[in-house]
């Protein structure tokens, strides 16, 4: 037999019932009983009697050896019961997925069977009504949809749009922008991702020499009014002086400039960061008094406005709701339905009856990504009069780039008209197609243009990426967004804009604010999509991160990166806090013969405090104890709060002098020190980095790295101290690349497998066993959540864990198109900084390594700090 056929066969027979063996209570017979005792019998002569007992008949046999002495009935019963019931289990179960019309032979068949009882054969009809009476045979009832005319109406296009923007808010330019673009569902709403289209290139020529066009409706606008007084003083509490312009900068406050600043919780300066932000105050009027009331707009990102509306709500004391949101109900398709007289008699057309109650429906947006319809949108401060307006999507944001930018504005803004006369208007024109004046006839828009400046840190290519923003009042947006295309705008989606940012270099929203809680929460989100992309994968296929030495391939352990930092640092700091105590002890009778000398600064000595009062009160100082003391008070905070947590340097004078450290030596970095020589910037020494670290033992700093020689670095690679080695061969080979890190061992592949097998045990159903103790001793709870090729939680040091000790980590990282060499923007310890910049020689200062998450090769790149 064939294996088809034994496959066919054993599909008939698997549910056919099987011979139920009852045992036998009669014990063993008399022959079976003299067989055991070992009587006379060989092997040829069992062999000659099964022949004979054969030839006699199944009749004898059973009758001499079959039958029982006596016999049970209880057990004889049951196993008869069985036996029927299985055969009538076999009887009533098919063998098989076919029908009953499908069991006749192939020459009986008909078609008509399937639907026609009656053609069946009598005997077969009963089985065939009984199965077509069951649910799965039914026919499902298809849902009474409208036809796609019918769909397509405009009335009916309305109501379902109105439907499926329930959950993810659409803007105004979602239909143009979900024909050409692949969109996502983020923050609440549906935006566009990037285009469908291969135009990486073409995207950066737009955003350099010609016009890129941008979509920014999804922005959130917070509207304060109030006196001018009373929003100063509530919101100086969220800002600083130290990080630059704040609302109270006099350039701002006549409301002809926007700004831009950093939020933080109410006096928590440099701790708990809320956002970045934009604001515009509304310009004052001339017969406005000093007192009178005025209007300012904050602009912020989805992911970072609960926060600060929350703060801002607490700190202007405004609880109470001005105003209850009651939004009407959306109208879906069924309900417009229903409103519909429609005649059902067979033979009528359908007409549509265009009385009050049939009106077409508006186009809705309730609330938008970020707050619940139900919610309200206004609050009033009892104390203050303060109100706080939600104005999101209420207020338009398009966004152009490049140096052509005012060009394109410039020719879709020009003046038209919808008056019915219009084309009769331009038929008496002198010279046919020229420029239609309309005077006072003109339709008129309300907008709002925002100029803005591209790159401004840093002194490479500066203004580069500028544009405008141009605010448009709700339902205006696709007048706007097709002439803006017409006239040779290019559109571009999110990750355009990281483009965008990568080649200014500054920090993308929300990617790059990792102090903030929008930030973390970004973070995890991008951590849980990269891990669930990674089990995916064949695990022969999948990277071994730990023989790479990667601890964590998909996120920053930023927490972890800074205090392991500030313990290296503590720990020196006592290492040279003994060493010093014993030169005192021992020099102690030199000192007392010569006395001490007032310039001597000694690092890490517990007389520091004392030593800073001697510097403030003492005029005979040396101007090196003079920069330690300007540096001191540069950097009073309270140190018990930066205890807790890291943050995010963001001090404009001293990221101004951290980047006058990261300066080379030529000729081009001596204007920059001449320039902070009349600053009263410092030197990099030991002593000026002192009061620095100790102020803030856990900040990051923003940096921007750029490749020496080829490779493209990637998110999440790791920025590593190159050792003199690295440096010593650098300089005597200029094409040396980078070192190699060695190949690590994976310690967990070993419990992983047995983390399989005991899986695999348990489900097929054998005990499973304990495994046994690995040597990194990790507890049963960590076990389950191994995954091979990934570091477990905990995490080790990880500034030690590499051949190279690390630095900081990779936030944007690509190939750049501006520059034609691979370039990053990431974060880094200030301490590993400063510790890296005052050990490196001055030819070779800055110059860091930089690896990718699944390589091995380190490649040389150069670090500056951009202010």
């Amino acid at each position: 037999m064939s294996n088809a056929k034994e496959k066919k066969r054993a599909k008939k027979m698997k549910n056919q019932p099987t011979s139920v063996i009852f045992p036998s209570d009669s014990g063993p017979s008399h022959r079976e009983i003299w067989r055991q005792n070992g009587g006379e019998g060989t092997h040829q002569r069992r062999k000659q009697e099964s022949r004979s007992e054969t030839s006699r008949g199944f009749s004898h046999q059973s009758t001499s050896h079959g039958l029982p002495k006596y016999l049970t009935v209880s057990p004889f019963v049951r196993a008869r019961a069985a036996e029927i019931k299985a055969m009538l289990k076999a009887v009533t179960q098919k063998s098989s997925n076919s029908l009953v019309f499908q069991s006749l032979p192939r020459h009986m068949r008909r078609r008509a069977m399937s639907h026609n009882i009656k053609r069946l054969p009598r005997r077969l009809r009963e089985l065939a009504r009984a199965e077509a009476e069951k649910p799965e045979h039914q026919k499902k009832e298809l849902p009474k949809s409208k036809c796609r005319k019918a769909r397509r109406r405009h009335i009916n296009l309305v109501a379902e749009f109105n439907r499926r923007q329930k959950k993810n808010i659409w803007l105004e330019t979602h239909i143009w922008h979900a024909k050409r673009f692949h969109m996502v569902k983020k923050w609440g709403y549906c935006l566009g991702d990037k285009p469908t289209t291969k135009c990486y290139r073409a995207c950066y020529r737009a955003m350099a020499n010609h016009c890129l066009l941008q979509d920014l409706s999804y922005y959130c606008c917070l509207e304060l009014i109030g006196k001018e007084e009373e929003l100063l003083a509530a919101l100086a509490q969220m800002c600083n002086v130290d990080t630059g312009p704040t609302f109270a900068a006099i350039s701002c406050l006549g409301g002809r400039r926007q700004g831009a600043l950093m939020l933080y919780r109410k006096n928590q300066y440099p701790d708990g960061a809320l956002g970045p932000i934009t604001f515009i105050w509304k310009p004052r009027n001339e017969t406005d008094s000093a007192s009178a009331s005025r209007q300012l707009w904050i602009w912020t990102h989805p992911v970072f406005k609960q926060d600060i509306l929350a703060e801002l709500k607490a700190v202007c004391h405004c609880s109470e709701p001005l105003e209850p949101c009651n939004p009407k109900p959306v109208v879906t398709l069924s309900q417009e339905g229903n409103k519909m007289d429609v005649a059902e008699k067979v033979g009528q057309k359908r007409k549509r009856n265009d009385d009050s109650e049939m009106v077409v429906p508006v186009k809705k947006i309730l609330g938008d990504g970020t707050r619940d319809p139900h919610q309200p949108y206004s609050w009033i401060s009892q104390i203050t009069g303060i109100v706080i307006r939600d104005l999101t999507m209420e207020i338009l944001r398009y966004r152009l780039i490049g140096p052509l930018s005012h060009c394109v504005l410039t020719e879709a803004l020009k003046a038209a008209s919808v008056h019915p006369d219009l084309n009769s208007l331009r038929s008496k024109l002198l010279v046919p197609g020229s420029y239609l004046d309309l005077g006072p006839q003109e339709s008129k828009i309300p907008i709002l243009l925002v100029q803005q400046p591209g790159k401004i840190a840093g002194e490479d290519r500066p203004g580069w990426g500028s544009g405008w923003d141009i605010l448009l009042p709700k339902g205006w947006g696709m007048a706007f967004w097709l002439p803006l295309i017409y006239r040779g705008a290019r559109v571009g989606g999110l990750q355009e804009g990281l483009k965008h940012s990568l080649y200014k270099r500054t920090p993308h929203v929300p990617n790059d604010y990792p102090d903030c809680p929008a930030g973390v929460q970004f973070a995890r989100e991008v951590e849980r999509d990269l891990l669930e992309k990674f089990k995916r994968r064949p695990p022969a296929k999948r990277a071994n991160y730990i023989k790479h030495g990667t601890l964590a391939p998909f996120f920053c352990p930023w927490e972890k990166l800074t205090l392991d930092w500030k313990s290296q640092n503590e720990a020196s700091q006592k290492d040279e806090d003994s060493s010093v105590l014993s030169s005192e002890v021992s020099a102690a009778e030199g000192e007392a013969a010569c006395g001490p000398s007032p310039g001597v600064f000694v690092p890490g000595s517990p007389m520091i405090g004392q030593l800073r009062k001697e510097m403030d009160a003492s005029s005979q100082d040396i101007t090196q104890v003079e920069n330690v003391t300007d540096m001191t008070d540069l950097c009073e905070k309270d140190e018990a709060t930066s205890n807790f947590a890291f943050c995010v340097l963001r001090s404009r004078k001293l990221l101004r002098q951290v980047s006058a450290w990261c300066q080379p030596t030529h000729v081009k970095a001596q204007k920059i020190r001449r320039r902070a020589s009349k600053l009263d910037e410092q030197e990099l020494t030991e002593e000026a980095l002192l009061p620095v670290v100790q102020c803030y033992p856990r900040a990051l700093v923003w940096v921007c790295l750029t490749l020496l020689k080829r490779g493209s670095p990637e998110l999440h690679a790791t920025i590593c101290i190159p050792s003199k080695g690295d440096l010593l061969q650098l300089s005597k080979d200029k094409n040396f690349c980078g070192p190699q890190e060695p190949k690590h061992s994976d310690v967990f592949k070993k419990m992983v497998l047995k983390q399989k097998e005991m899986t695999k045990r348990e489900k097929t159903g054998k005990a499973a066993q304990n495994i046994t103790s690995s040597p990194m001793n990790v507890t049963p709870t960590e076990q389950e959540d191994l995954t091979l090729g990934l570091w477990p939680e905990p995490l080790p040091d990880v500034t030690s864990h590499c051949s190279r000790v690390l630095l900081g980590f990779v936030a944007q990282g690509d190939f750049s198109l501006a520059f034609g060499c691979g370039e990053a923007l990431g974060f880094v310890s200030l301490t590993g900084l400063l510790r890296m910049l005052l050990d490196q020689p001055e030819d070779q200062k800055r110059l860091v390594l930089l690896r990718n998450p699944a390589s091995l090769q380190y490649r040389f790149a150069r670090l500056t700090v951009e202010v």
